[in-house]
């Protein structure tokens, strides 16, 4: 699998991950963050998605979304979606 797929397959993952929080109304999620932060989350992986699809991929230094980092600075360090979160984001950075 080339570093474009992988990308791609853990932005969807990310994506998948983040409506199931919203879906099942994740009280352990919610207890630290709000619907509005994970539907943000969404809408910039799935741009990051269109980039990839549509060959628009920015330079290296220009790919970081800010997600991760929201992540790592303000969530608790033992929950899963924010692993998948930061996977993500780090692999659209690794293309």
């Amino acid at each position: 699998m080339n570093k474009t797929n992988r990308a791609e397959e853990k932005i969807k993952e990310a994506i998948k991950e983040l409506n199931k929080a919203i879906i099942t109304n994740n009280i352990k999620a919610l207890s630290f963050t709000s619907f509005k932060q994970l539907h943000k989350f969404i809408e910039t992986f799935e741009i990051s998605l269109q980039k990839i699809a549509s060959g628009n991929i920015p330079q290296k230094n220009e790919r970081t979304l800010g997600v991760a980092k929201v992540v790592a600075d303000q969530w608790p360090f033992n929950i899963v979606l924010g692993k998948v979160i930061i996977d993500a984001e780090q692999a659209y950075k690794d293309i």
